[in-house]
């Protein structure tokens, strides 16, 4: 016997997942120009407020000029926590490590 169509399981599966939109609705696709100053690499960068991490930050990337032509499997990182040492081990001196989890690649 089946308790669903698929239009009501699609329902109920949107549903159950409504809680977890409310970070990604904060977010803009739109990334945000920055230019190092110290080597002039260019990045695409996207923030995180204080509201959806800890302290806040800003991560973005660099691709190789040729990344849309090539098979590009390199990119320069670039993040940035808002809150002063953030990313700084609490019984270490000042030192720590931020990252982010890129997925299956």
């Amino acid at each position: 016997m089946m308790f669903f169509s698929r239009t009501g399981a699609l329902a109920a599966a949107l549903l159950a997942a409504t809680p977890l939109f409310d970070g990604v609705a904060a977010q803009s696709s739109t990334p945000t120009i920055y230019t190092d100053p110290g080597t002039g690499i260019v990045f695409n960068t996207w923030s995180a407020s204080t509201a959806q991490t800890a302290g806040g930050m800003t991560y973005g990337f660099a691709l190789p000029q040729d990344a849309l032509t090539t098979d590009a499997n390199e990119y320069v990182g670039y993040l940035l926590t808002l809150a002063f040492q953030q990313c700084a081990s609490k019984n270490g001196q000042g030192t720590g490590w931020c990252g982010l989890s890129l997925g299956v690649l």
